[in-house]
This record gives C-alpha cells, sequence and structure tokens, in this order.
C-alpha cells in the first residue's frame, strides 16, 4: 500500500506542478460526493514529514520516467474518473502540494484512487522493473 499511497502522490504533485507552471489553479470543478471509505495508516509505516514523503516520492521518478509504458499509463489514469475528482478538489490538492499524509488517507476520494486497479498495474510494473 505505502508505494501505491506514493505513486498517487507523484502523480498528483506533478498534476499540481504542470498547474503551477501553466498559471492554471487546482481545484477548480464542484465537489463530487464521496465513494470509499477512508482507511487508517500506522504512522511508523507512512512518514509525516515532508521531506520524508518527498524522498520516497524522488524514489519513484526513474523509474516512472524511464519507461515510456508507465508514462503512458499514468498520463491515461490522469484522466480517470477518480483522479478528476482528485485533481478538481481543493482541498486534496492542498494536501498534495503540502505533503500531508494524514489528511489524503483520511480522504475517501484519495482512497479510491489508491485502489484503482490501474495504479495497482502500474505500481507492478514499477516493481517488476527494479
Amino acid at each position: 500500500m505505502k508505494k501505491i499511497l506514493f505513486l498517487v502522490l507523484f502523480i498528483l504533485m506533478s498534476v499540481s506542478l504542470a498547474h503551477t507552471a501553466y498559471g492554471k489553479k487546482s481545484g477548480s470543478a464542484k465537489k463530487s460526493a464521496p465513494k470509499g471509505k477512508a482507511v487508517s495508516s500506522s504512522p511508523a509505516v507512512l512518514p509525516s514529514d515532508p521531506a520524508a514523503v518527498q524522498s520516497e516520492m524522488k524514489k519513484l521518478r526513474p523509474s516512472i520516467m524511464g519507461d515510456p509504458d508507465i508514462i503512458k499509463k499514468v498520463f491515461a489514469l490522469l484522466f480517470s474518473p477518480d483522479f478528476q475528482v482528485l485533481i478538481n478538489d481543493p482541498e486534496v490538492m492542498k494536501a498534495v502540494r503540502s505533503f500531508d499524509i494524514k489528511a489524503l488517507m483520511a480522504n475517501p476520494k484519495f482512497i479510491n484512487a489508491v485502489n484503482n486497479p490501474a495504479v495497482k498495474e502500474i505500481s507492478q510494473k514499477i516493481e517488476q522493473g527494479r
């Protein structure tokens, strides 16, 4: 779950950075009702320190950016309903930008994205490539 969480965070942070670079604002669409259940996670398993979260995300970057197939899958994932809900939610994007793992893990929409089969497929492909 930890690797999948950081994969979703990496994808959302990329969107946030792109929006910043191009002057777009995340979170402009209407909010929709959450579909999933939030899960709790042990603080010992998931870092809450922003620097530790950034470090975990940096570990993913070469695996994602070095594989054209993964890049295609991530790009397609960005247009999925689970990710569109997240991208357009100002609270989620604020938590993404501040690396607030606790807030993200408490958000049912984020958990839906983490449980998305395409995310799990990408995570497995990253693991196979290591």
